[in-house]
């Protein structure tokens, strides 16, 4: 009894030095720096400030994050990893590597503020996709979509993609993905 006392003390004490493998908002990556990235994310992998200048591309084992230069906003996210997750604006608790198609399947994208009442922004399966790619996207009509890599109903992977030109003329930015 003494000896699990003691581990149990010993255990909470360590506790705050051990390193912490929360789960991750994307979304709470919008505005920062470098410095504050590495200081959230640790160090790359690798790391590509980007030909242009426009954007920075940072490499982790289970994610790759590439953040527009200017305003500091995620533009794209990959990762198969359930330290990530994403729309928790529409979701609580988010989407991660993992969770079971079903908990997208209770929401019906099109309905909400960024699916602008369009059905093709609802989950929307990608008969051709290849045996790697994603097979799953919502949002698709939207400067920013999601996609989903979905194995006998889980999620494999997951994508988060800004394309570089405006979805269509004329487009409402004031309805934020985040």
């Amino acid at each position: 009894m003494k000896k699990t006392i003691i581990f149990v003390v010993v255990f909470v004490l360590a506790a705050p030095a051990l390193p912490s493998f929360a789960q991750r908002d994307i979304k709470s990556l919008n505005g920062l720096f470098d410095a504050q990235i590495r200081q959230v994310l640790g160090n790359p992998v690798d790391y590509d400030a980007g030909s242009g200048g426009d954007a920075c591309f940072y490499y982790y084992p289970a994610a790759t994050i590439v953040m527009t230069a200017d305003k500091r906003e995620v533009e794209n996210f990959n990762t198969d990893c359930p330290d990530y997750c994403v729309l928790t604006k529409f979701i609580p608790g988010g989407i991660k590597v993992g969770d079971s198609i079903e908990k997208l399947n209770r929401v019906d994208f099109s309905k909400v503020d960024y699916g602008r009442n369009n059905s093709q922004n609802a989950l929307t399966f990608l008969p051709d996709a290849s045996e790697n790619s994603c097979n799953y996207v919502i949002f698709q009509k939207e400067a920013i979509r999601v996609y989903f890599k979905i194995e006998n109903g889980v999620i494999k992977r997951w994508r988060l993609s800004t394309p570089r030109d405006i979805p269509y003329a004329p487009y409402d930015s004031s309805i934020s993905f985040w």
